[in-house]
């Protein structure tokens, strides 16, 4: 009862909340002077790709609320596609962010050629088609079984052997090499004195978001892992795993923890980030000075003397806000 609560009432606040911060933060982030920061680049992707999962997690929740797109022809196909898709992004732009990381920290000198704004859109857009790729076979594995008068998003039963190829690849590159990639340089990058003597005070910054980014996923995504671990592993030594009641409700339980890890990029970047909280505040006064401009012009208050002075005086400040002044 209290797992269906929480998928019924929790789940469309971790889409909802997800949604607009991933939102509000590729706005910040690439509607700003951040933008020129291949940094901006790979954390703006990453809450797209986090985005793309949500809107997928939408058509399995509704599933639950008796709204059945997902196991209907088409739905069925796209929405395992786009979950495959947006997580192995949001795992992997993790891992190049925190490689960058590492080449800032110990190659200082080539920080500058390695570490652009435009390389790292180059590694994005290779990866989202190396993910393409890779999971375009889950379109045509996937499809609608009918049992015991219901139906459901399953794999073919003469691909069976492909989807479930596609299920351990995905859990060795998503999670395994990943966490073992992160955890390594994670250590070169912050845990010697070597290192902190090399930063500058910016890197040094964006090195601790990097670490609670990286803490985050590694916290959040390994409970719901290792039950596909367990499987995996009984699967290479030849045995079937019986799933009991317990372990399917403790698993789902964890599937809820890998969810948010998709809903929590806003509050972590700023939480850690104070040049992302002071674009925020420039942002919403760039707003209130707009809306207060508008509203003046409109009324025709802009008259004569001191009112007329002091409604300049916001013009003038807006125009200036908008340049980045």
């Amino acid at each position: 009862m209290v797992l269906y609560l929480l998928h019924v009432y929790f789940i469309p606040v971790i889409i909802v909340v997800g949604i607009l911060g991933n939102l509000l933060s590729c706005v910040v982030l690439l509607g700003s002077h951040m933008r020129k920061q291949s940094s901006s680049i790979y954390l703006a992707s990453l809450s797209i790709a986090d985005t793309g999962f949500l809107l997928s997690l939408i058509i399995v929740w509704l599933a639950w609320v008796d709204i059945d797109l997902m196991n209907r022809p088409g739905w069925c196909q796209i929405t395992v596609f786009v979950a495959y898709v947006s997580a192995f992004l949001s795992v992997w732009i993790v891992v190049s962010f925190t490689a960058e990381r590492y080449i800032a920290v110990w190659h200082p000198f080539r920080r500058h050629v390695m570490c652009s704004a435009k390389r790292a859109k180059i590694i994005i857009s290779s990866l989202t088609v190396f993910a393409v790729l890779l999971y375009s076979p889950s379109i045509w594995t996937s499809t609608v079984v009918k049992r015991k008068d219901k139906y459901f998003c399953a794999p073919k039963a003469d691909l069976r052997h492909i989807s479930n190829a596609l299920l351990n690849i995905d859990i060795i590159i998503t999670l395994v090499i990943p966490c073992i990639l992160i955890t390594t340089l994670r250590r070169s990058t912050s845990s010697t004195k070597t290192a902190l003597q090399r930063r500058t005070d910016s890197q040094l910054k964006t090195t601790r978001t990097l670490v609670i980014i990286s803490s985050f996923f590694v916290i959040l995504n390994a409970p719901s892992h290792a039950f596909r671990i367990f499987g995996f592993i009984q699967t290479l030594r030849g045995r079937t795993h019986q799933t009991t009641g317990a372990s399917l409700r403790g698993q789902e339980a964890m599937q809820l923890l890998y969810y948010i890890n998709f809903a929590i990029n806003f509050f972590m970047y700023s939480a850690c980030a104070k040049r992302f909280r002071k674009t925020i505040k420039r942002m919403l006064k760039r707003m209130r000075y707009s809306v207060v401009s508008c509203s003046c012009q409109c009324d025709g208050c802009l008259g004569d003397g001191t009112d007329r002075n002091e409604d300049v005086h916001i013009v003038r400040k807006t125009q200036a806000l908008w340049r980045g002044k």
